[in-house]
């Protein structure tokens, strides 16, 4: 959580309070310098090391991470998994995560299906994107990168994401380049782009890429009628049958 910005609940700013230690307090933060070249792995595992480390020494902990600190953040579940297994009381608090910005920014509601992606796992396994959901990318910027640079990322994978999409949409097909404002008196970035035009130029180093539906997906009869909900959903749609063996899988 970012205990200063928009994105702190009330009740994660009173335990910060509360809190004997604020982890990191200027003192205590792992200087850039150190983490230049390393693997982002390593430094995590630093930020675990240096929790505990401040854990034994005080009563009460709060460590304070930005945006939602179980969203895309491994060293705050290792940390609170060690501290339980040393006899401590520790627990999450939510907060607000990037995800939740651009939902709101963008006027989203994923109700027909989402999928979250992070780039190089995506990448790596060749995961299958459902082209009827949102479809949503985080670090597009740092594929296949594992290390650190305080200066960006160098996005020199960026074309084969771009390659990838290719599979599933037109090249001509608009997809959404989106920086969440990390203050409370900024705007968000909101950037449209077609999957063609993916490229070091167009997608800077912290955006999350949102792709949305390609089409609406496949309406099964056979379950509408036995939730019997079909009269209700197939009013004033018109319904073409899908090149399938089953009689009951159309597309509305």
């Amino acid at each position: 959580m970012d205990p200063h910005g928009r994105q702190a609940p009330v009740l994660c700013i009173g335990r910060c309070n509360r809190a004997h230690v604020t982890y990191p307090k200027s003192e205590q933060r792992i200087p850039i310098r150190l983490l230049r070249g390393k693997q982002r792995a390593e430094t995590y595992e630093q930020m675990v090391l240096r929790t505990l480390e401040c854990l034994e020494q005080v009563d009460t902990l709060a460590v304070a991470y930005y945006g939602h600190p179980g969203f895309f953040v491994s060293p705050s579940h290792r940390a609170i998994r060690i501290a339980r297994e040393r006899g401590h009381e520790a627990f999450m608090l939510p907060s607000v995560s990037s995800f939740d910005c651009l939902l709101a920014d963008l006027g989203l509601n994923v109700a027909s299906g989402c999928q979250i992606f992070e780039a190089t796992d995506l990448m790596i396994r060749e995961r299958s994107i459902d082209v009827c959901s949102h479809v949503i990318v985080m670090q597009v910027s740092s594929l296949g990168d594992f290390g650190y640079s305080f200066a960006g990322f160098d996005h020199r994978n960026l074309a084969s994401l771009r390659e990838y999409l290719r599979k599933y949409y037109p090249d001509d097909f608009v997809v959404t380049a989106y920086y969440a404002s990390q203050f409370s008196v900024a705007k968000p970035r909101v950037d449209q782009l077609k999957v063609a035009e993916l490229t070091l130029e167009n997608v800077k180093s912290i955006a999350t890429l949102y792709v949305p539906p390609l089409r609406t997906a496949t309406l099964h009869l056979r379950r509408l009628k036995e939730y019997g909900i079909e009269e209700k959903l197939l009013q004033n749609k018109t319904l073409v049958p899908l090149n399938v063996k089953s009689e009951d899988e159309l597309i509305g």
